[in-house]
C-alpha cells in the first residue's frame, strides 16, 4: 500500500485558488477549526468547486475500475434546504463517442440522502462514495447515494475528481471541509494507493 499524506492546501494560497476552478474561493474558519469554509452570502448562483484530482498536474492514471472509495469530510454550519449540502462528483475523460457532456464522458454524483440520514448542523462526517473508506478520520461515515450520467464502465480514465455545492443553494448555507480522498482497490496492478489531502486555513 503506498499512503500519500502530504497534499496540504491553504486558504488563499496559490494552489487553492487553482483548485476552485474559477468558483468561489475558501475563507478561514471564523472559529479557527483548520479547514476550509464556503458561505453564501448573496443570492444568485455562488458556488463551490473543489477540483482534488485531474488537469495538466496529474501523473497517474486512474480508470473508474481501478478505484474503491472517494471521500470528503465535511460539516454543514447553516442548514436551508436539501441544496444546502455538498456532493462528489467523479468526471470521465471524453472519448468522442456518446459523451454526457461537452467535456466529459460519465459523471458519477454521489450525495446524501437526507431521508436515510440526519445530519446535526455543526456535525462533522465522512461522506464517502463507493467502498466504505479504510481511511479514519474519528467521525461518522455516511455512504452517498450514487446517480450516474452517461455510462460509468469501469474502464473509463478518471478526468476529475471534485466536491461541489449546489449554485441553487439559499442565502446563509455554510459548509465547510477539512479532507478529502480516494483510494483505488486493493489489487489495484500498480499497489494500492490511497491519497489523503488536507485543508488547512
Amino acid at each position: 500500500m503506498s499512503i500519500i499524506p502530504n497534499s496540504i492546501y491553504k486558504v488563499g494560497t496559490a494552489a487553492t485558488i487553482a483548485i476552485s476552478g474559477g468558483e468561489t474561493e475558501p475563507i478561514a474558519d471564523a472559529d479557527n477549526v483548520n479547514g476550509w469554509l464556503f458561505t453564501k452570502a448573496i443570492t444568485g448562483t455562488a458556488k463551490f468547486n473543489y477540483f482534488f484530482y485531474g488537469g495538466t498536474g496529474t501523473t497517474e492514471v486512474l480508470t473508474l475500475g481501478d478505484m474503491r472509495s472517494y471521500w470528503s469530510v465535511v460539516r454543514i454550519d447553516n442548514y436551508q434546504a436539501v441544496n444546502s449540502l455538498p456532493f462528489i462528483v467523479i468526471y470521465t475523460k471524453p472519448t468522442g463517442s456518446g459523451d454526457a457532456g461537452p467535456w466529459y464522458h460519465s459523471k458519477i454524483r454521489g450525495h446524501f440522502n437526507p431521508v436515510n440520514h440526519h445530519i446535526a448542523l455543526g456535525e462533522q462526517v465522512q461522506m464517502y462514495l463507493g467502498n466504505e473508506p479504510s481511511v479514519d478520520y474519528g467521525y461518522r461515515k455516511i455512504k452517498c447515494d450514487r446517480v450516474i450520467e452517461g455510462s460509468g464502465y469501469a474502464n473509463e480514465e478518471i478526468l476529475y475528481m471534485t466536491l461541489h455545492s449546489d449554485s441553487g443553494a439559499p442565502v446563509g448555507t455554510q459548509i465547510f471541509s477539512s479532507d478529502y480522498g480516494y483510494e483505488t482497490q486493493e489489487n489495484f496492478i500498480k499497489g494500492q494507493v490511497v491519497r489523503k489531502i488536507k485543508l488547512i486555513s
